[in-house]
C-alpha cells in the first residue's frame, strides 16, 4: 500500500479518477431509477391488484437469479451486432442500430448532438447499458422492501386523513413519505455502498470489450491486479474504501435528521 500510494501521489492517475466519475454516474443512475420504480411497483402491490402473488414473484426473480448468468444474457441482448435483440427492436421501430455496451460516446451526444467532455457529458451509452442491468436486477428487491414499509404504516392514519378531507397527494406527502423515509434512506445507503463495490456483472458484460467509459473504481483495481501491481491495487482499494465511508457518513448527517422513525 505504501509503495502504491507513493506512486499515486507523485504521478497521479487520471484513469482511476475517471473511473470514480464513472462510478458516480452508475451510482446516481441506478439508485434513482430503481428506488423510483420500486416505489411505484410497491404502491401497485399495496393495492392488492389481481395476481398479486405472481406479480411479486416475477419482479423479485431477477434479484435471485445468478449475476453471472444474467449478465451474460444481458451482454447478448445488448450486443453490438445488428442481429442482437435490442437492435432488432430498434430496427422494427425504424431506428438505427446502436453499439450499446461497446459505445463510449456520451449519452448527451446521442440524444442532443452536443459534443461535451468530462463530467458534463454524462455517462456513455455503454454505462447506460450497465445502469439498465442494475435497474433490472435490483428494482424488485427495492419494491419488496418498500412494500414492507408501506404495510407497516397504520391504516388509522389514512382513515383519519380521509375524514379530514385530505387529498391523495396530501396523504402521500404528509403521511406516506415521512413514515416511509427510513426505508428509502436504508435503500439509498445500501445502494450507494453496493454500486461503489459493483464488479461481477460489469466484468462479465465487458468481456473482451475495451471500453474505458465503463471502468468503475473496482474494475480499475482489478485491472491493476491483472498486471501484477498488487501494492498499487491495494492503495486504490484503500482510497475507494475511505470514499465509501465518507459518502456514507455524509448521507447520514444530511438525511438522518429528516427521517421520521415514529414513537
Amino acid at each position: 500500500v505504501s509503495v502504491g500510494w507513493a506512486k499515486m501521489m507523485t504521478s497521479g492517475d487520471a484513469d482511476f479518477l475517471n473511473s470514480l466519475i464513472h462510478t458516480v454516474f452508475y451510482c446516481i443512475g441506478t439508485i434513482t431509477i430503481q428506488v423510483s420504480l420500486g416505489l411505484i411497483i410497491a404502491f401497485a402491490l399495496y393495492r392488492k391488484l389481481r395476481g398479486f402473488a405472481v406479480f411479486r414473484f416475477v419482479i423479485f426473480l431477477p434479484y435471485v437469479v445468478p449475476v453471472v448468468a444474467m449478465a451474460t444474457v444481458f451482454r447478448l441482448i445488448f450486443g453490438a451486432r445488428e442481429s442482437s435483440l435490442s437492435n432488432q427492436v430498434l430496427a422494427a421501430l425504424g431506428i438505427e442500430p446502436l453499439q450499446w455496451i461497446v459505445d463510449s460516446t456520451p449519452i448527451i451526444t446521442h440524444l442532443f448532438g452536443l459534443e461535451l467532455t468530462g463530467l458534463f457529458a454524462g455517462p456513455s451509452l455503454g454505462m447506460v447499458t450497465v445502469i439498465l442491468f442494475g435497474v433490472f436486477s435490483y428494482t424488485g428487491y427495492n419494491a419488496v422492501i418498500l412494500l414492507a414499509g408501506l404495510t407497516s404504516i397504520p391504516g388509522d392514519l389514512y382513515e383519519a386523513a380521509e375524514l379530514e378531507g385530505a387529498t391523495a397527494w396530501q396523504t402521500f406527502r404528509y403521511i406516506t413519505m415521512p413514515l416511509l423515509s427510513p426505508v428509502i434512506f436504508f435503500l439509498v445507503i445500501t445502494g450507494l455502498i453496493g454500486t461503489f463495490q459493483a464488479f461481477t456483472h460489469i466484468y462479465i458484460m465487458l468481456g473482451p470489450i475495451v471500453n474505458e467509459s465503463i471502468h468503475t473504481g473496482v474494475i480499475m483495481i482489478w485491472r491493476q491486479i491483472e498486471m501484477g501491481k498488487f501494492g498499487y491495487a491495494s492503495a486504490l482499494a484503500v482510497i475507494l474504501f475511505v470514499l465509501i465511508i465518507v459518502l456514507t457518513i455524509w448521507q447520514f448527517s444530511l438525511f438522518s435528521r429528516h427521517q421520521e422513525f415514529g414513537e
